[in-house]
């Protein structure tokens, strides 16, 4: 009796616990071309609710039928879709057929891995509408990103440092393509437009410190910019009277195949300085032109094979002939100092660069175990000149200022004299870069157990030939400093000289990107890896560890994020960095050394009486150590290196970040 009453209990139990369950199923599509998608995931977040589509794109899963309940669908090459389900409560079976969106390419796909949260991220339409006088999106930098401010060079330089580096030490990529600047340039004025383009850019991601090992080999910052992927045709055009622009964007299919997708993205620019120049100190006649075209092109060679090619030219030219100018200095009690100059001669410079980057991608469709290959390369040149012969008369006078003469009126001649500089400055430089990456994801993103392996070498082989012939004389009442005895006459500066050398450098790096979902209320990011990197030029061969946590909690109102980051960063000596003060090159100079931690927590909150929307708090504590630095003079926006691992430096600190809308 006992036995047959506990056998009725359990049949009762199993059929009220199958009443509590809906079997959902379906199958699952492409949005695009109609195909039934294969080993996709179906699963309730969170939870222990999972399945798979078959090879027929079928699948079929039993959920709580007690509740609304939230169904995400994923799969490699596919966009994760999200599909709510409500009323199922004393449904036994319903039918949901899904259609999934295709990612537009293979490269988008490894681009858009998962972003970690100690990098600030913007997209396109965050950031068109933000002014600059520049043109160039690097000059928002310091209006989104932590610990990052302007240069010396002012409103009309993009030059930017962070956290106390120079404007040397911070990698911008595009589309994986590290890009350089022209080296020469020595004030805001002569900067032209840099290289991305915020017509082209889809997003934009920022780190101040504390970055993974894939990203390279300097001590500061890194800007990893995203170009768009078009899919539908757009064009636009802009002008103003500091310049104009114009781009075209969109897809099309070659050879009557859906699958053989040809993209384009094209852009041209246009800017010109000379309104606000007008109004500077110096009076003259300023004539600065600067523009670029480029473009990126891709094509999907079928569904495992894509191809991209990404070119830039860009020319600046600024000339000067400058006429007057005056300063004044002081107060009505004190005393006002003017300094009155007169000028003779002229300025031309120019700096002209292009750019031209090749990409191959294999990512063949799996059931798991995802990789990818990709081969990429790029090849980029620039010619620089500096062209001044400029005779300064200048006289210095203090002005007794009174209610009758608005202009003052000169009471005492203080020192008059002459400055005569001149420079004929040229450099070119070559710079081609190969490297290979690949990755290999072990489980998948909802898995407890997530992996994603990356790795990949590189060479780089470096050119530069320059000719430097720079001096400076200064006559003061008829005297040439320094002075002499004798019929000699001193320059009291001299550069000159003529250098040109190769480089190798071979890098490689590996890292592994874990995401561990515990079974306790936290989930965990970790990030080890490391870089290595040889130079051949001085001979230095250096590896650099890193390692970054990241944890959030599982269920959060405030979407909260915390994570922790250190390594080394070393910075092998580039072109500035060998030249010493006096134009000589030391090939001896080894890279410069810091260590990185930082600390950081990324939080959302309510403050209903300034805004409705939520306010987004952003905050990083850091300490960086620095040592073989090499010292610099800063000149506006001109570094000038010492030539030796002379320094050594440290930075403490605390930025912080809240933004919200307010409209």
């Amino acid at each position: 009796m006992p036995f047959r009453l506990f056998y009725i209990f359990y049949l009762s139990s199993f059929c009220l616990y199958s009443q509590e369950l809906t079997v959902v199923f379906g199958v699952v599509k492409d949005n695009t071309s109609g195909e039934l998608v294969e080993f996709a995931n179906i699963y309730i977040p969170e939870t222990k609710y999972y399945t798979e589509t078959n090879d027929k794109g079928f699948y079929q899963i039993s959920v709580p039928s007690s509740k609304s309940v939230l169904l995400k669908v994923s799969r490699v090459g596919y966009e994760t879709k999200s599909v709510y389900l409500t009323d199922l409560k004393g449904k036994s079976r319903i039918e949901n057929n899904i259609r999934l969106e295709p990612i537009i390419n293979q490269e988008v796909l490894i681009t858009q891995e998962k972003k970690s949260d100690y990098m600030i991220r913007e997209s396109a339409k965050e950031f068109s509408m933000m002014p600059t006088l520049s043109h160039n999106i690097e000059s928002i930098l310091p209006s989104i990103a932590l610990g990052v401010r302007s240069s010396a060079g002012g409103e009309l330089s993009s030059q930017y440092s962070v956290r106390g580096g120079s404007y040397d030490e911070n990698l911008v990529f595009v589309n994986d393509f590290e890009i350089y600047r022209p080296q020469l340039i020595r004030n805001g004025q002569q900067e032209g437009l840099s290289f991305p383009n915020a017509n082209l850019i889809r997003d934009l991601n920022f780190s101040s410190g504390g970055f993974e090992s894939k990203y390279g080999d300097k001590q500061s910052s890194v800007l990893d910019i995203r170009y768009k992927v078009p899919t539908d045709k757009l064009y636009s055009a802009e002008a103003s009277l500091l310049g104009a622009s114009i781009h075209a964007e969109g897809s099309t299919t070659l050879f009557k195949r859906k699958k053989n997708t040809f993209r384009y993205l094209l852009g041209a620019r246009y800017k010109s300085n000379q309104y606000i120049l007008n109004s500077q100190d110096i009076e003259g006649e300023y004539v600065p032109r600067f523009g670029d075209i480029q473009g990126l092109v891709s094509y999907d060679i079928n569904k495992d094979w894509h191809i991209s090619v990404l070119g830039n030219i860009n020319f600046s030219r600024f000339s000067l002939t400058p006429q007057s100018s005056a300063q004044a200095k002081g107060s009505l009690l004190f005393g006002i100092l003017s300094l009155n100059t007169y000028y003779e001669g002229n300025e031309v410079d120019y700096f002209n660069t292009a750019m031209g980057g090749f990409n191959l991608l294999y990512f063949p469709k799996a059931k798991k175990n995802n990789f990818f290959i990709k081969l990429q390369s790029s090849l980029q040149g620039s010619v620089e000149a500096e062209q001044f012969d400029i005779l300064g008369y200048y006289r210095l006078v203090e002005l007794e200022i009174n209610n009758k003469d608005e202009e003052g009126r000169e009471v005492k001649l203080w020192g008059e004299g002459i400055q005569h500089r001149y420079g004929r400055n040229y450099l070119q430089t070559q710079l081609l870069n190969t490297e290979i990456r690949t990755g290999l994801e072990l489980g998948n993103s909802e898995s407890a157990l997530h992996h994603l392996l990356q790795g990949g070498v590189g060479v780089r082989n470096e050119n530069f030939f320059d000719r430097i012939n720079e001096w400076e004389r200064i006559d003061s009442a008829g005297y040439s400093l320094p002075y002499k005895l004798g019929d000699s006459i001193v320059l009291n500066e001299v550069i000159k000289s003529k250098n040109e050398f190769d480089n190798n450098k071979f890098s490689g790096w590996l890292q592994d990107a874990i995401s561990l979902r515990s079974s306790g209320t936290w989930n965990f990011h970790f990030v080890p890896g490391i870089r290595f990197h040889y130079n051949s030029l001085n001979e230095e061969f250096f590896t650099n560890p890193r390692l970054r946590v990241e944890a959030n909690p599982k269920k959060s109102d405030s979407n909260l994020k915390l994570w922790l980051a250190s390594g080394l960063y070393y910075q092998p000596p580039f072109y500035r960095e060998l030249r010493d003060l006096s134009g000589k090159v030391n090939t001896n100079v080894k890279s410069q050394k810091s260590f990185h931690f930082v600390g950081g927590i990324k939080k959302e909150f309510r403050w209903k009486k300034l805004s409705a929307s939520k306010f987004h708090w952003v905050s990083e504590i850091y300490y960086k150590k620095g040592w073989d630095q090499i010292s610099y003079d800063l000149e506006n926006v001109r570094i000038r290196y010492s030539g030796v691992n002379d320094s050594r430096a440290y930075a403490i600190g605390w930025d912080n970040r809240i933004n919200a809308e307010f409209v």
